[in-house]
């Protein structure tokens, strides 16, 4: 739903307009984009094992908060390494590479966040933060997304 309104949002200026995107860069970004949705649902199921994943009488998920934990931080190291290696790209458009400017710079505070508040013992505060967060993460991989298959002239932001 974040996705749709994310478009839908791009488009209120007017239709967008798809552009013939193929090839390694049309794959770059289902991939990038595809990615980020594993990182965002493997930072679910740390939040599903953890302790604010609904009252104290809701059964958490039966995996080792620690691994998850672990396979999510790992996730979003690659994730990152992987937004560097799409920056560089030659292909790309200014459009795109502002996009993912702001997309590595919300990963980045996301990260930091997620990592104080995993040390912190996840005080409910910084963990709400953090899911405010994951939104802006998702909004700001889709953006980056449309700025590929939709030509920049059209995209409203």
């Amino acid at each position: 739903m974040i996705a749709a309104a994310t478009s839908l949002h791009s488009r209120r200026k007017g239709p967008a307009v798809r552009t013939q995107v193929s090839g390694p860069l049309h794959t770059f970004s289902k991939a990038h984009t595809a990615w980020a949705a594993l990182v965002i649902v493997l930072g679910t199921v740390v939040t599903a094992a953890g302790p604010h994943a609904g009252d104290k009488d809701v059964p958490r998920l039966d995996v080792g908060i620690e691994d998850v934990a672990r396979m999510h931080s790992l996730s979003v190291i690659i994730l990152m390494l992987f937004t560097i290696a799409y920056y560089i790209r030659k292909d790309l458009s200014a459009l795109t590479k502002r996009r993912i400017q702001v997309f590595f710079g919300i990963s980045l505070a996301q990260g930091v966040l997620g990592y104080i508040q995993y040390f912190l013992g996840v005080p409910e505060l910084l963990v709400g933060l953090h899911i405010l967060g994951t939104t802006l993460v998702w909004i700001a991989a889709w953006r980056i997304w449309l700025s590929v298959q939709f030509k920049a002239k059209e995209m409203a932001l």
